[in-house]
């Protein structure tokens, strides 16, 4: 490696902000299987991994950015797996379901013009869906309910990482 290529290496806020970001996944994971394990709801995995994702998606350089993205997270979590919970209760076809959950999900979200929950909404119709088929109904609200917890979860890790970055920013600021 030549010295000349060093002048291409990341700056320290750069660094800073990836090393925080690593942290607030690792956080967010082991918080989601705690919230599992504290609740005794089945599938820990896919807790971690949705919390974790949650803190991804809402991690941001503003915090008004941030706070933004865990509101269209939370109503399109919330919204997706309320109604996938309650049409899976009222059918027992897989696909009709999950087709009935998407459509709806899709209309109640345009209607109140929620487009930033739409993608998430949607995803959840899915995961829920896809994870609960076949299993006792029980199970269907515990999956529906552990994702919205873990977005919640998820999402207030990444906002108050969002806040510290913010914070150092302005400290850095004043000294200069």
């Amino acid at each position: 490696m030549s010295p000349k290529n060093l002048k291409y290496y990341p700056d320290t806020s750069i660094v800073i902000k990836a090393g925080l970001l690593t942290i607030v996944i690792f956080i967010s994971y082991f918080l989601g299987l705690g919230i599992n394990k504290i609740l005794r709801f089945s599938n820990d995995y896919l807790s971690g991994l949705w919390c974790a994702v949650s803190a991804i998606v809402v991690f941001d350089d503003l915090p008004k950015n941030a706070k933004s993205l865990i509101k269209d997270r939370l109503l399109g979590t919330f919204i997706g797996a309320l109604l996938t919970t309650v049409i899976i209760y009222f059918t027992n076809n897989l696909f009709l379901s999950l087709g009935i959950s998407v459509f709806f999900t899709c209309i109640l979200i345009s209607v109140f013009k929620w487009t930033g929950a739409l993608k998430i909404g949607c995803i959840t119709v899915i995961i829920v869906g896809l994870s609960t088929h076949e299993k006792a109904f029980d199970i269907v609200w515990q999956f529906g309910l552990m994702r919205f917890l873990e977005s919640v979860a998820g999402g207030a890790i990444s906002l108050i990482a969002t806040i510290i970055i913010e914070m150092i920013k302005k400290k850095n600021i004043e000294k200069t």
